[in-house]
């Protein structure tokens, strides 16, 4: 089994850097329509956003989310939001069963797929409640879902076809 877990507040925390830089360089380059940043006030929003996010990413990998038992041999659930994980609180946790033939080093490029995956809806879904632009996000969002979905189908060997065509 494999976990991938995210603390909510730092995926938060670099959503709002993103969106800073992105209003600094629109006022650096004298743009009239400037992205606002996600401000602190707009946390529990932000947080709000993220869950949906972090719930559209699980049913995309929920097909690994099947037969997770801990060591006791007691049934997890495949995917957490706002729970405790390793003694840290406010995580988001996906737990995978993945088959033997995954390659794993994928992981780190899997769970920096998801993490962006993650910062970019909350990116592209705040500049939508404000009435700006989110295209750029949106973009960087679908590209981040295609990595995971690349990353999650590959393997160290080829599935060999068992039957014959014809």
């Amino acid at each position: 089994m494999q976990v991938l877990y995210f603390e909510i507040q730092k995926i938060i925390d670099n959503a709002r850097v993103m969106s800073d830089y992105r209003s600094k360089t629109e006022i650096d380059h004298g743009e009239q329509t400037i992205i606002p940043s996600i401000n602190i006030v707009d946390g529990p929003v932000a947080k709000k956003l993220l869950e949906d996010g972090a719930a559209g990413i699980a049913g995309m990998m929920s097909g690994y989310f099947h037969g997770l038992k801990d060591g006791d041999g007691n049934a997890l659930e495949g995917y957490e939001y706002d729970t405790a994980y390793e003694d840290t609180d406010g995580c988001i946790v996906y737990r995978l069963d993945m088959p033997l033939s995954f390659d794993q080093r994928l992981l780190v490029p899997l769970k920096r797929a998801v993490r962006g995956g993650l910062e970019n809806y909350v990116l592209s879904r705040f500049a939508d409640l404000t009435g700006f632009s989110s295209e750029q996000y949106e973009q960087h969002y679908r590209s981040e879902l295609d990595k995971i979905r690349s990353y999650l189908s590959r393997r160290t060997t080829t599935i060999k076809r068992t039957y014959k065509l014809f």
